[in-house]
């Protein structure tokens, strides 16, 4: 019996290595992955075979970036923000940054796929003239049909460890059995956090937004302003450094009045004789 269990666990162990290898060779991959699934009794294998028939639901993700100037920063983010909430969408991130005369906002959003052509077209039109306009569009498909397979192979090779395990007659035996399951599982779950990232990229578009706003011109007055306000910053860090180092300051002026006492005595005793 243990010597039956041991044949086993050798082929199953064969098998994990011929699945975990994602090298230059795919059609080797797909023939081991075959074969595994014809002992399991699937018959999927027709799915790794790429080029072969026509795949229906193809996996896409979309990733946009728009940047344009506007007259009116507040009315625009509003109308960013209705339109996001319309779409079913959210706000992923939101920051604001003001540089020499203009007032940057970067919205970055993340929107159902199907509502992604029909937000960038309302952004679009909201904004009038575009400075700059991006749309990448990836196909993830093969990688969605690879990543499936291997999960689905890891599994069928996880359930027959734990028939292996049901039918273990020694510690040994046992012990072996639960470290392949452990490190199987991990695998699993490694490959299962890949698949919902994947579906989630998928399932979600990504519109990043950047609209700015012309402010105070960069004339004499408005560079005279912002200096006295960087002067008056700068002082301040200085007073805190120096409140930093306040116990370095109250050592130097105790050894400074001691050496000044010191020569005032010197100097009296050398009078006085």
């Amino acid at each position: 019996m243990r010597s039956h269990i041991n044949k086993l666990m050798t082929g199953l162990l064969l098998a994990v290595l011929s699945f975990s290898c994602t090298g230059a060779d795919k059609h080797a991959s797909y023939d081991v992955a075959d074969s595994m699934k014809e002992e399991a009794g699937a018959s999927s294998s027709s799915d790794l075979r790429v080029g072969e028939e026509a795949i229906p639901d193809r996996k896409l993700t979309k990733d946009g970036m728009l940047r344009f100037e506007t007259s009116d920063a507040k009315k625009t983010r509003a109308g960013i923000l209705k339109a996001i909430t319309e779409a079913k969408g959210y706000v992923a991130s939101d920051s604001k940054d003001e540089s020499e005369g203009r007032q940057t906002s970067t919205i970055t959003l993340r929107v159902p796929a199907d509502q992604f052509d029909a937000l960038v077209d309302r952004i679009t039109a909201d904004a009038g003239k575009i400075d700059y306009k991006n749309i990448e569009v990836s196909d993830v498909t093969q990688e969605y049909i690879d990543l499936d397979a291997r999960l689905k192979t890891k599994k069928d090779l996880e359930a027959r460890y734990q028939e292996l395990l049901k039918r273990a007659n020694s510690v040994d035996e046992v012990l072996k059995v639960e470290a392949q399951i452990g490190s199987l599982r991990a695998e699993i779950e490694s490959a299962e956090g890949q698949m919902r990232y994947l579906k989630n990229q998928v399932a979600l578009s990504t519109l990043t937004v950047s609209f700015y706003e012309k402010t105070v011109a960069a004339g004499f007055g408005y560079k005279f302003q912002r200096a006295l306000r960087q002067g008056w910053d700068n002082l301040l860090w200085v007073l805190i450094g120096l409140t930093n180092l306040w116990a370095i300051l109250l050592f130097v002026t105790i050894v400074w009045i001691v050496i000044v006492r010191m020569r005032r005595k010197r100097k009296r005793k050398k009078t006085q004789a």
